[in-house]
């Protein structure tokens, strides 16, 4: 739609070569790695800073955590809306807290993806046969047909149906180009623009 946004201060003004550490120094926040540099990623240090302590917070689409929430004990990574609402019965999600009530690490890991599904769960969408699910987009919006479109019109739901919500993130990968690069890299920057466009006609 011929819209443009400035983001300041979103480079990396260290010169490496290496796409590994660029990523690795990008997602974190950082200009260089020293002995002293934090081990957290960048959105880490922003939910830290919001106090987002609420199960559910901090929402992350798609794959594997990023690196930029990397240590934040708050965020919960999410493919799909049945990450969401899969437990079967009260009784196996109230078995499931009783089977993790001690304190070890993984015990209190469990109990706040259980705290963060629950909240998210209740304020999910429900079709004619109270099974959850996404509602249509609004009319007029278009997502790409690309897992990274699909990730964004459901966070897009998320963030609709749930205020407690304050950091998300969804991921658009295949940057590293080492061949077909005039093919590849339109493609993407299309996709990147038409996702980008919808999510916030959505909103």
């Amino acid at each position: 739609k011929g819209r443009l946004a400035l983001i300041p201060a979103a480079g990396l003004a260290n010169p490496t070569r290496s796409h590994f550490q660029a990523m690795e120094l990008m997602e974190q926040g950082l200009v260089k790695r020293e002995a002293t540099s934090p081990q957290d990623g960048w959105l880490t240090r922003v939910a830290q800073s919001y106090g987002a302590h609420v199960p559910c917070s901090v929402l992350s689409i798609g794959g594997a955590l990023p690196q930029s929430l990397s240590l934040c004990e708050e965020a919960l990574q999410v493919a799909d809306v049945w990450d969401i609402a899969w437990v079967p019965s009260r009784t196996f999600g109230d078995a499931l807290y009783k089977l993790h009530a001690g304190d070890s690490a993984l015990d209190r890991a469990s109990r706040q993806a259980l705290d963060a599904t629950g909240r998210l769960e209740q304020r999910l969408y429900r079709n004619d046969k109270n099974e959850p699910t996404l509602r249509d987009a609004p009319k007029g919006v278009q997502y790409p047909d690309h897992d990274f479109g699909r990730q964004l019109n459901f966070l897009a739901e998320m963030l609709r149906q749930n205020t407690d919500i304050h950091i998300a993130s969804a991921d658009l990968d295949g940057w590293d180009m080492h061949d077909s690069q005039p093919d590849r890299f339109p493609s993407l920057v299309r996709t990147l623009s038409q996702g980008l466009l919808a999510f916030h006609d959505h909103l």
